[in-house]
């Protein structure tokens, strides 16, 4: 059983850095996105908005899943597919 924790606790030290370079290419893909919001709403296009701040936030505080979860809804909001 220890070693399954020690595995755990590897294998998410080593997908943190990724997690941490992903955001960027997020956070382009919806302000070039914010450019063209055409048949979006005015409260649709404050979220997407908020959720893109809320995501370099949480990037900045070193929440990187939970950065990728907010960028993630924005995009989908967006119509982007999310990776």
């Amino acid at each position: 059983m220890k070693q399954l924790y020690i595995a755990t606790a590897l294998i998410f030290s080593l997908a943190t850095p990724a997690l941490a370079e992903h955001w960027p290419k997020d956070v382009k893909r919806i302000d070039e996105a914010i450019s063209t919001t055409e048949g979006q709403s005015s409260a649709q296009i404050t979220e997407i908005n908020a959720l893109r701040d809320e995501g370099e936030m949480l990037h900045k505080n070193g929440s990187h899943g939970e950065t990728l979860d907010a960028l993630h809804k924005a995009l989908v909001m967006h119509g982007i597919e999310a990776h």
